[in-house]
């Protein structure tokens, strides 16, 4: 199905065709809210920089679409005469956060554009993660409002009120917990396989999601409804999505951990041979003068060095201790 940019190109490519002049094909793009300039920009498609740059000012848009569409499905508990003032509030602050984000003409239903918002929406339920059973409530209250607010505008589009708009609203915020299920994972002892199993998971339960959503619509307000229609897309990015942050959420932890070991005053990297008993360990650490050990890890990896510095082996079996000074 075309989108409106391509009818619009294929509109005036007819208009030319038939040797229309440009006063009429001008007042035609003008109908469309399109200036000629705008028009030769769409025609010239998306550049590789512009969809980069799309990409990353999808994830803040997707950030605050999935906390707007929480607070609607939030502000359906609220008594009647109470939610559609609360409504469009959020609606309001919502787009206003959006603008400076929004796309560009002709980006909005680009590749990179709907991934960034994929990673955007995905975020919030990784970052919650270091804040203990506070952030795991919070992940659980924004799923469940997701997912309820999700179901509900889904069901206004078709003009559903009352009851049936209700009960589509309260079976979506179920729906909306299976966004917990990835971030809860950590499996595997690489980053790129934890990477890749959060991508899978996020990717099957984006599509699981769809699937619900649309299960919902079928059995209250539209029988006609497709079960299957955009899952394998939502999975698609879903599954992108995941992977990413994952990446770059236990990247940056490992950083963090390379940099509290290396870099700061004054860890300090200690290599010791490979054959180390605990009073062997005490007595190198006591050559350390005016230092306190404060943290101590055994490397899991074993290499051996075959260059003798100064006719001594550098043996491979380290002992990291970080250093700190005690005054």
């Amino acid at each position: 199905m075309a989108t409106r940019y391509e009818q619009i190109i294929a509109n005036v490519q007819s208009m030319i065709n038939q040797s229309a002049p440009m006063t009429d094909i001008d007042g035609y793009l003008g109908t469309q809210g399109l200036t000629p300039a705008q028009f030769r920009k769409l025609v010239e498609g998306p550049t590789i920089g512009g969809q980069a740059k799309e990409f990353f000012k999808g994830i803040p848009a997707g950030a605050v679409g999935l906390l707007e569409t929480a607070g609607v499905g939030a502000a359906a508990m609220l008594p009647e005469g109470y939610e559609e003032p609360t409504r469009k509030f959020i609606q309001e602050k919502g787009a206003a956060l959006r603008k400076p984000f929004a796309p560009e003409m002709g980006y909005e239903e680009t590749i990179p554009r709907k991934f960034g918002e994929a990673v955007g929406s995905t975020i919030p339920f990784f970052a919650t993660g270091p804040f203990g059973l506070a952030g795991r409530a919070a992940a659980v209250g924004t799923g469940a409002a997701a997912g309820a607010g999700e179901a509900r505008l889904a069901a206004e589009e078709k003009g559903v009120t009352g009851d049936d708009r209700a009960l589509a609203t309260a079976l979506g915020a179920p729906v909306g917990l299976l966004d917990l299920v990835a971030p809860q994972l950590n499996i595997g002892k690489k980053l790129i396989t934890r990477a890749a199993v959060t991508g899978g998971v996020e990717g099957a339960t984006e599509a699981a999601q769809k699937v619900a959503q649309n299960l919902i619509a079928q059995g209250i307000y539209n029988p006609e409804q497709p079960l299957f229609a955009g899952a394998a897309e939502e999975g698609a990015y879903g599954a992108g999505a995941g992977a990413l942050t994952r990446f770059l959420m236990d990247g940056k932890h490992v950083g963090h951990r390379v940099h509290s070991l290396l870099l700061l005053k004054p860890p300090v990297l200690l290599v010791f041979p490979q054959k180390l008993d605990n009073s062997h360990l005490g007595k190198c650490l006591s050559l350390v003068k005016g230092m306190k050990v404060t943290a101590l890890r055994r490397s899991l990896s074993v290499k051996q060095k075959k260059k003798k510095p100064h006719g001594r082996t550098v043996c491979s079996r380290l002992l990291s201790c970080e250093i700190s000074t005690m005054c």
